[in-house]
C-alpha cells in the first residue's frame, strides 16, 4: 500500500494544482478505502477540496466520497451531514443535484419514514429555489423537472402528476414537456393501473412528435416500444 501511494503522491506533489494531480489523489483515497483507512482516506479527499474549490465537479466528487466513506463505516449521521455540504456548497454540480434524491432514497432503505419524509420535503424546497432563481434561463425546466423526480420518488404521485402538467404547460415543444408526458403515462400504467389513460398519453405523445421533432430520438423509440406493448397487452 505504501509503495502505491508513494507513486501516486509524487504526481499530487509534483502538480499540486494540475487535475493530474486530482486523479492522483483520489487514487490514493480509493487505495486508502480498499485498506479501511478511512482516516486517510479523507485527510486526502480533504487536500482535494481545498486544491479544487474553484472547480466545483472535483470538489463536489471529494466531497461525495467522504461520505461514503462515513457510510461505509456506518457513521450515517456524519455521512448525511457530508451529503448535506455537497448539496448546500455544489448545488448545479451533476452529483449536487442528486445528493437531495439521494438522502430520500438513503432513509427509504433504512425504513426511516419520518426521516424520508423530512428529506423529501427538504429536495423539493431546494430544487424549488432552484427553479425561482433560473425562472424565465434556458434552465428552468431542467429543475422543476428535478421536483417532478422528487415527487415520484416519494411515491406521490398525484403531486408528481401536478408538476407534470406544470412542466408540460410552461415549456410547450421542448424536450422537458415530452420527457413529462411519458413519465405522466408511465405514472398511470404501473402506479396508478389506469393502462387507458396511460395510452392515451403515449398516444399524444406520438401525434405531437410524429417525426420526433424535439425529442430525444432514444424517448421516442422507448414511448413507441411501450405503446405498442399495451395494444398487445390489452387486446390479446
Amino acid at each position: 500500500v505504501d509503495e502505491m501511494v508513494a507513486v501516486y503522491k509524487k504526481v499530487s506533489d509534483r502538480f499540486p494544482l494540475e487535475q493530474k494531480a486530482a486523479r492522483a489523489q483520489f487514487s490514493i483515497a480509493d487505495i486508502y478505502v480498499r485498506v479501511r483507512k478511512f482516516d486517510d482516506a479523507r485527510r486526502e479527499l480533504t487536500r482535494v477540496i481545498q486544491n479544487f474549490s474553484s472547480v466545483p465537479v472535483i470538489a463536489s466528487r471529494a466531497q461525495v466520497q467522504i461520505a461514503q466513506t462515513f457510510e461505509q463505516e456506518k457513521k450515517f449521521s456524519e455521512a448525511i451531514q457530508e451529503y448535506e455540504k455537497v448539496r448546500d456548497l455544489y448545488p448545479l454540480t451533476p452529483l449536487g443535484l442528486q445528493v437531495p434524491l439521494h438522502i430520500m432514497r438513503f432513509y427509504k432503505q433504512r425504513d426511516d419514514k419520518a426521516n424520508e419524509q423530512k428529506a423529501y420535503r427538504q429536495a423539493v424546497r431546494h430544487y424549488s429555489d432552484l427553479l425561482n432563481q433560473f425562472a424565465g434561463t434556458s434552465t428552468a425546466g431542467f429543475y422543476h423537472s428535478y421536483i417532478a423526480l422528487t415527487h415520484i420518488e416519494a411515491e406521490e404521485w398525484e403531486r408528481a402528476i401536478e408538476t407534470g402538467d406544470a412542466i408540460i404547460a410552461a415549456y410547450p415543444d421542448t424536450p422537458f414537456a415530452a420527457r413529462a408526458i411519458a413519465s405522466k403515462a408511465e405514472i398511470y400504467v404501473n402506479n396508478l393501473k389506469n393502462i387507458p389513460k396511460g395510452i392515451e398519453l403515449y398516444e399524444d405523445f406520438i401525434r405531437q412528435h410524429p417525426q420526433g421533432q424535439g425529442v430525444e430520438s432514444s424517448l421516442l423509440k422507448e414511448v413507441r416500444l411501450r405503446l405498442g406493448g399495451l395494444y398487445v397487452a390489452t387486446t390479446g
